[in-house]
């Protein structure tokens, strides 16, 4: 009990993302609401999400527990039309919308960085000028010029054998990224040991 008859009391709960397990901690003032105290989310399992969205879904974060929940442009829009009681809806996607609309409608969550922000052209580009053999950085900047850059690059790091620095170069570059935005939003994290630097 603190002063003046104000009882705090805590609880915490594990909650599981992709596999890695978190402890939540909820506090309540005598009288009061309860509230998360998040101690840090897995910045593995925000690279994660970030490392799989594609351009028909988004990947949130709850700011005050750092749950994760990604959402698919399908569900967005029935939640958007308001057409979560259509007969078309299957029922494996109907028992997913409330959750959906929480994600959409309450602003604990907050969309991680898509691909626009990571902007995977730069870091390629990057890359390619961070090499010190002038052929292979020469090779790699024609690769990504004109069309089907992603492509070319593909085949020309297995073409050169630099797969391995690149793929490392591309962790590098999406962590520093994840990390900002975690910071920049003031969500606490911690660096869990993951394989991406």
């Amino acid at each position: 009990m603190l002063g003046n008859g104000i009882f705090w009391l805590k609880v915490t709960e594990l909650h599981c993302m992709h596999g890695v397990y978190h402890a939540v901690h909820f506090s309540r003032k005598s009288g009061g609401q309860w509230v998360a105290d998040m101690k840090s989310v897995s910045l593995r399992a925000v690279l994660g999400e970030m490392d799989v969205m594609g351009d028909e879904m988004t990947a949130y974060i709850n700011k005050k527990t750092g749950e994760l929940f990604t959402v698919g442009d399908d569900e967005a829009r029935i939640i958007e039309a308001g057409d979560e009681e259509e007969k078309y809806i299957p029922d494996w996607q109907k028992e997913m919308l409330p959750k959906v609309r929480e994600v959409l409608e309450f602003g604990d969550f907050i969309p991680l960085p898509d691909k626009f922000e990571i902007h995977e052209y730069a870091i390629m580009k990057k890359f390619c000028l961070s090499l010190e053999d002038n052929d292979r950085r020469d090779e790699l900047l024609n690769a990504i010029s004109g069309r089907g850059a992603f492509r070319n690059f593909k085949g020309a790091i297995h073409r050169r054998g630099v797969q391995d620095e690149w793929y490392s170069y591309r962790s590098h570059a999406l962590k520093r990224i994840a990390v900002d935005f975690l910071e920049t939003e003031g969500i606490a994290f911690v660096d869990d040991g993951c394989a991406r630097g």
